[in-house]
């Protein structure tokens, strides 16, 4: 029996504590396996019940908006995963899960942070008249926009 008194007089039995901790680590692990899975399943039946595209995963997304928005541009293993799209070929709205994951810190410190987003990105067909028009009435020494 391998065991070790700590600084303050404590028996710490190493041969329960370290099956103990992987035991813990792997059941959380399991956990959060099953609730992904749970959660595509779900995201899965509510697209195929209304029609809408569903992929497990389409990192196309990435490549097409690192030019206009920094956060796809920002980390290592970007992925966006649960693409629904829902909509028509005018007009339509895509909503993906996206992560990506940073590295901080150098040596003994060194650690890497995963970074969790909701995305929703959406094509609209263009307006034939603008619902905006200048206010001819000065608002408080600045002019207003007022909804058509």
């Amino acid at each position: 029996m391998t065991s070790r008194t700590d600084g303050a007089g404590v028996n710490i039995n190493f041969e329960i504590v370290v099956p103990l901790v992987i035991a813990a680590a792997l059941a959380v692990a399991i956990a959060a396996f099953v609730r992904e899975r749970r959660r595509r399943r779900a995201i899965r039946s509510t697209c195929e019940r209304n029609g809408w595209r569903y992929e497990e995963r389409n990192d196309e997304w990435i490549r097409w908006l690192v030019p206009s928005f920094s956060l796809f541009d920002r980390g290592f293993g970007r992925r966006c995963t649960n693409v629904v799209t829902i909509g028509s070929a005018d007009d339509w709205c895509t909503l993906f899960d996206y992560r990506y994951k940073q590295r901080s810190g150098s040596r003994r410190n060194r650690s890497t942070r995963t970074y969790r987003y909701a995305v929703a990105v959406t094509r609209l067909p263009a307006p034939t008249a603008s619902p905006l028009r200048p206010d001819p009435e000065p608002c408080r020494g600045r002019e207003g926009i007022r909804l058509a």
